[in-house]
């Protein structure tokens, strides 16, 4: 039986990889027809293009033109820029880093920004090693810089101490566990977040609840046929919240809110509106009934923005893009 299924597990890799085979070579005829390519191409092209300068490419040779050529656009662009900021940087690939590679030169001004601890995108070819070695080594884009200045931002202006604290409480042993948190060769410390704003005198943290017999994530838990579910619940506690002044400092700032459900008492009387209700931010696991909290909060007379909603769905943007399509030909009758 267990040779079996591993036959039938080898099978169904050799399947998938080539059926990747056949991905790939249709990805490419179909970009070359249509003459577009992707960020991460647009990267590879320019690490070929120039890297053959070293005698280092996969492009033909007989596709390149001379040194010479090559020569100026390299210098076309080292003349014009003098510094460089990258951002994001445990995200780098290899590729993006080569291309990046062969437009600095030792005399320019590099600044880079990033945390080895959010390194979340290996799985599409971020190397974290490098950035890690421009912190240890002071190596980048090939060169070693001397000197390199290694400054660790660890003030946070989002957050209360409160906040602070039990992020700190809750990360650190999290980041530094070899089995949950390890990034594997890499060196990983935590420096704790060090908050800049004031305590507040309220509570900082809002743990909010209510009693339900259906299931939390489900229809019936978040707008039931009949009766208050957390939709309703959750919109009435802001609305409350902005306007008694429990969501809010003395200066209008909105205090971080997190929905782990709703207050049973919140579902009462509607209050006023807050006449300068500052913004507040609700995060959820899943965007599946968004429609239905709008309703609940728009219902309070908030002001709801979707930001799970795609860009280029919103009316106005739209507005915006059938614009500039008409006016690139604007006697165009079929369009």
């Amino acid at each position: 039986g267990d040779r079996d299924l591993y036959h039938s597990w080898q099978n169904r890799i050799n399947e998938f990889c080539t059926l990747l085979d056949a991905y790939q070579t249709e990805y490419d005829n179909r970009i070359r027809d249509k003459g577009v390519i992707s960020h991460l191409d647009c990267a590879y092209f320019v690490a070929e293009y120039l890297g053959n300068m070293h005698g280092d490419t996969l492009i033909p040779q007989d596709d390149i033109d001379d040194d010479s050529q090559r020569t100026r656009v390299r210098d076309r662009y080292r003349t014009r820029i003098e510094s460089w900021i990258i951002d994001e940087a445990q995200d780098l690939s290899n590729i993006q880093h080569a291309a990046l590679a062969s437009f600095v030169t030792s005399t320019d001004r590099v600044a880079v920004a990033g945390d080895i601890r959010q390194s979340i995108y290996g799985w599409r070819d971020a190397h974290p090693e490098l950035f890690a070695s421009a912190i240890s080594e002071g190596t980048y884009f090939d060169i070693a810089w001397d000197p390199h200045i290694v400054e660790t931002a660890t003030r946070t202006y989002r957050c209360r101490p409160d906040v602070a604290a039990a992020v700190n409480a809750i990360t650190k042993p999290a980041l530094t566990d070899s089995t949950r948190g390890d990034l594997g060769d890499l060196d990983i410390e935590y420096p704790h977040l060090e908050p800049v704003r004031e305590p507040s005198s309220g509570p900082s943290v809002h743990i909010a609840t209510f009693d339900s017999y259906a299931q939390p994530g489900t229809k019936p838990y978040i707008s039931p046929d009949s009766g208050k579910g957390e939709a309703d619940i959750l919109a009435t506690y802001i609305a409350c919240g902005l306007a008694d002044g429990t969501l809010s400092t003395a200066k209008g700032e909105s205090n971080t809110t997190r929905d782990d459900g709703e207050d049973s008492d919140a579902g009462q009387d509607n209050c006023d509106a807050h006449d300068s209700e500052p913004a507040v931010t609700v995060l959820f696991r899943r965007r599946q009934y968004m429609e239905q909290y709008t309703e609940a909060f728009e219902s309070q007379g908030l002001s709801v923005v979707n930001a799970s909603e795609p860009l280029f769905d919103c009316p106005s943007v739209q507005v915006v893009v059938d614009i500039v399509d008409w006016l690139r030909d604007p006697v165009d009758v079929g369009r």
